[in-house]
């Protein structure tokens, strides 16, 4: 493989983990100033969830929305980790 084409793969995972970064960002936010801060069985609004940056607040999400948030969370996380190792075989970021 070529420099360039390792590099583009790099920099395709660092913007992959930003992206999903800042969507987990926006998305607990979003949960924050939405969602309610009292459990809704009927609508399956039973898991709890802390969210927001300056007040914190307990959320109740449903499943299909706090797993929505873990699968950013785990993207985010795993493209990180596998930038640190392709950096660690092939020196795109030099020091």
């Amino acid at each position: 493989m070529t420099a360039i084409g390792k590099k583009r793969i790099v920099w395709s995972l660092v913007i992959l983990a930003v992206a999903c970064g800042l969507s987990l960002l926006v998305l607990d936010d979003y949960y924050a100033r939405s969602k309610p801060r009292e459990q809704h069985p009927e609508v399956d609004q039973i898991y709890a969830h802390v969210a927001g940056f300056s007040p914190k607040a307990t959320v109740y999400l449903t499943s299909k929305e706090l797993s929505a948030f873990y699968l950013l969370l785990v993207m985010s996380i795993v493209s990180v980790l596998i930038v640190g190792a392709l950096n660690q075989n092939w020196k795109v970021f030099r020091n």
